[in-house]
């Protein structure tokens, strides 16, 4: 199983994608995390495969400071980006900063389990939306 870390602030959609993840054959979260700050030190001490992380999150550090940091300490670590943000600046801020992948929250199931088979197979998902 591919181990995975969410850090995500919206309860709900977190609760949606753990349950997603875990129901695939593929995949299983190791930790969950509502901001960045309760993310890293548990990120880079038991580093999961592949971390799927929002754009804004609470606290002092956003996902493209989050992805950075996870990169520099843990550059095993596949990051994938999973937001509402499909502007130029935001894509290109979290690629520049370490991202893998940016999916949009509005992918559909299959969609979000195909990018992340994707990413580990060393490819870059992106929603279509975002290729473009």
């Amino acid at each position: 199983m591919i181990t995975v870390s969410i850090i995500e602030d919206d309860k709900n959609y977190r609760e949606g994608l753990e349950e997603l993840i875990n129901r695939s054959a593929y995949f299983t979260i190791l930790h969950s995390y509502s901001s960045a700050e309760h993310a890293l030190p548990h990120i880079i001490q038991h580093p999961p495969e592949i971390a799927i992380v929002d754009i804004k999150l609470p606290g002092k550090k956003n996902g493209v400071d989050l992805i950075s940091e996870i990169k520099m300490q843990s550059p095993e670590v596949q990051c994938m980006v999973c937001s509402f943000y499909d502007d130029n600046e935001y894509v290109f801020n979290a690629l520049r900063n370490g991202a893998s992948g940016y999916i949009l929250k509005d992918s559909m199931p299959q969609e979000i389990i195909d990018s992340l088979k994707e990413l580990h197979d060393g490819g870059a998902p992106m929603s279509r939306y975002i290729a473009k």
